[in-house]
């Protein structure tokens, strides 16, 4: 009977501590979306340090308070730090930052209508001015792999923006100057590509901070 109750107890201390553990130190979180793509893949488990300093530099999860859901996203700054974001560039303390899925702007030129159709889903493509000329935003890996494609002759019409900006159209930049509060920090995707970050949420209120990345499996 002493030995039943001993196990029973031993069952309900492991079960009491691993809640507390899971409530107040730690939470596993699985990846649903791409936002964090290649450094963190959909379908990742994660193990969140509810109890972690931050640092920039660092993954947080947090919950997005207007969507009502939570994001995955890297600290970018912080308290004392300067944000600057000049077009598609984000300087933190006047240090341009990399994203993990940078992407650049090209130009495309295109003969038949179909081959702009046949893109369409796969680039963000925007026309120029009616030129015929279009602006497409590629990673560099997606670069490459139409540079090395011996098929497509689409390597023949690509070619970087920066050459013809000043000739086939003006680029708007949009600069914005952000002062970091002591409750806000700046958070940004790996994924250049999805703007669901501060570039359009915002400053991210330290409250809603779940905690920070110490363990991808």
């Amino acid at each position: 009977m002493k030995h039943l109750k001993f196990i029973l107890f031993s069952l309900i201390l492991i079960f009491s501590i691993t809640v507390l553990i899971k409530i107040f130190f730690i939470q596993i979180y699985t990846v649903e979306t791409d936002s964090m793509y290649k450094t963190i893949l959909s379908g990742n488990k994660l193990i969140i340090s509810k109890i972690s300093r931050f640092k920039n530099g660092d993954i947080i999860l947090y919950k997005d308070e207007k969507h009502d859901q939570l994001n995955l996203c890297r600290l970018a700054a912080q308290y004392k730090d300067t944000v600057i974001i000049s077009g598609q560039d984000v300087f933190v303390n006047n240090k341009k930052l990399i994203f993990k899925l940078q992407t650049k702007s090209y130009c495309i030129r295109f003969i038949k209508i179909s081959e702009v159709d046949s893109l369409k889903m796969k680039y963000t493509l925007k026309e120029l001015n009616n030129s015929g000329f279009y602006q497409a935003e590629l990673t560099q890996y997606e670069y490459d792999e139409i540079m090395t494609d011996s098929v497509s002759d689409l390597k023949k019409k690509i070619f970087p923006i920066e050459k013809y900006t000043q000739r086939l159209f003006s680029v708007e930049q949009k600069i914005n100057k952000i002062v970091m509060s002591k409750d806000s920090v700046f958070v940004l995707n790996d994924n250049r590509r999805d703007l669901n970050d501060s570039r359009t949420l915002g400053l991210i209120n330290k409250k809603n901070i779940v905690g920070r990345v110490i363990y991808i499996y």
